[in-house]
């Protein structure tokens, strides 16, 4: 179930997963929640990386895109799984982050398939932008690190617009979330959430439903990181 390196190192591996008899024995959704927390004297034994690992390979990554909206499912993730209330609280969890971000290619991850999970690839990364866009990962970097994950955020919108596989509105979505969540950050969003209501609409919910806000959240970005 865990392994240490070190005393303070644990790797968690979660024991029951989906496709497993014993996951196909479960027969209620509280039974599958409860399946796949992390004892609590394990999330305190866990280093900021090995802790940002077990969400990236979290078994139910998917869920979030069970409800009305992205932002919706981030919430009920953050309030159901103990593990993303705890990995907020870590210290340079968003540098972490940014690193394993760069890593995503299009097709999976570049150098660290050893230890990521890449099944599911499409679903998977926009899972990883919506998680690096949660306030509790973005207010916590400053703001050098801030402009380099919106740029590392801008190339990967790039990549999806020329890739089958994420050229659509919800494959680009995520990444503009990104962008648009650092942006406000940054308070390079306030004038445009206030006059436009389906920037406000999409920067709250996640939920891209406007071409016209890819163009606005674009040229905002251009603004930032050439001021």
């Amino acid at each position: 179930m865990f392994a240490f390196s070190q005393a303070e190192d644990v790797k968690w591996d979660y024991p029951v997963k989906p496709g497993t008899k014993e996951w196909n024995e479960l027969k209620t959704e509280k039974e599958r929640i409860n399946a796949v927390q992390i004892p609590d004297d394990v999330l305190d034994s866990m280093t900021t990386e090995d802790m940002v690992d077990a969400c990236i390979n979290f078994p139910l990554f998917g869920y979030y895109s069970a409800f009305n909206t992205p932002q919706e499912g981030f919430n009920i993730m953050l309030a159901r799984f103990n593990i993303f209330n705890k990995v907020c609280e870590m210290d340079h969890v968003g540098n972490y982050l940014t690193k394993i971000y760069e890593d995503a290619g299009m097709s999976g991850w570049k150098k660290m398939g050893d230890k990521l999970d890449s099944e599911y690839w499409t679903l998977r990364l926009s899972y990883l932008e919506y998680f690096i866009a949660q306030k509790e990962v973005i207010y916590n970097l400053n703001p050098g690190e801030k402009i380099k994950l919106l740029k590392i955020a801008k190339t990967k919108l790039d990549q999806k617009r020329a890739h089958e596989s994420f050229n659509s509105i919800p494959g680009i979505g995520s990444s503009l979330l990104l962008m648009s969540r650092i942006l406000d950050s940054e308070n390079a969003l306030q004038g445009s959430l206030s006059e436009k209501e389906n920037i406000r609409y999409f920067f709250e919910t996640g939920l891209l439903n406007d071409p016209e806000v890819a163009n606005e959240i674009l040229r905002l970005t251009e603004l930032y990181v050439n001021q």
